[in-house]
This record gives C-alpha cells, structure tokens and sequence, in this order.
C-alpha cells in the first residue's frame, strides 16, 4: 500500500496534460521526460451505484429530498431532513456543506444555476439537484434497506 493511503484500485490515475517521452534506465526504472507538461488527477473512474452503498442516512435522506422535493438549497436541505426525521437528524453547518461538497464531487448531485424569480437576498445561496446517478444510487439503497426489512419481517422483528 505504501504511504499514499489508497488502496490500489483507488489510487489516483495521472493524466499528462502535454508531451512526454518514458524509457527505461540502466536500472530498470521508468523515466518519464517531460516537456512543458501539467498533470492532473482523476478520481472519477466509472462507478456503479452498487459501489457506493451503504449510504450514510444522511446522505440517504438528503438524497431523498432532492427526489421528491426538486432542487434545494443546503438550509432548505437541513429543514427538511430536520422536518422527515422529526427533529431526530439535526445536521450541523460542518456536517452540512461537508456532505453536499461530498456528493457533488461523487457526482451524485450537481448545482444549478439560480431562477430568475429568486428573492432578493437569495444571490449567495447555491441550490443542488440529483444527477441520474445519484437517483440511481439513492433507488439501489431503497432496494438494500428493502432487503434488510424483509429478513427482520422473516424473522417475526417487525411487523
């Protein structure tokens, strides 16, 4: 694993961003030599929505509400989440945005541009809506959770 803290399958794939060369030393070591080159990192490979379960409820709940309700704010998010768990999921500010900055990098909701109806006031407010990927995700763990509601139903836990 050495020290870059990623598992193999994870670790980041290098893309050049201009001309380069590679050959192998009197050692048997890869030279790379570049010229006028930038490297970038990708993360995003191709992820299936399976991948990305089990979800954290909030991730879950957030993803819900973006479902049904359409495109939010991160407030209007956090009240709502609040209002569907009856005040047992109180999302913090930290908590908050650190969770919508995760699901907009995974791809799982991206932001839109603001209405031309918005309120005055409203301009810093950044509103998300679910991706297709993140419908899919959030459908696979209603699936999953199905699932696991089923073996307790089987096993007489619940009715």
């Amino acid at each position: 694993m050495g020290g870059s803290g990623f598992r193999q399958d994870d670790s980041p794939k290098l893309k050049p961003d201009g001309d380069y060369s590679v050959r192998y030393n009197r050692n048997g070591y890869i030279q790379i030599g570049l010229i006028a080159c930038a490297w970038s990192v990708s993360m995003t490979a191709e992820r299936t929505a399976e991948s990305f379960l089990p979800l954290k409820p909030r991730i879950f709940l957030m993803l819900l509400v973006l479902v049904q309700e359409g495109p939010r704010h991160g407030y209007g998010l956090k009240e709502e989440v609040l209002r569907r768990t009856d005040g047992r999921l109180n999302l913090g500010p930290g908590t908050l945005y650190r969770t919508i900055q995760s699901m907009l990098q995974d791809g799982l909701t991206a932001e839109v541009a603001k209405s031309p109806d918005a309120k005055v006031g409203d301009e810093r407010r950044r509103n998300y809506q679910i991706t297709a990927l993140g419908r899919q995700v959030v459908a696979a763990e209603a699936r999953r959770l199905q699932q696991l509601l089923e073996v307790a139903r089987d096993e007489h836990l619940i009715s």
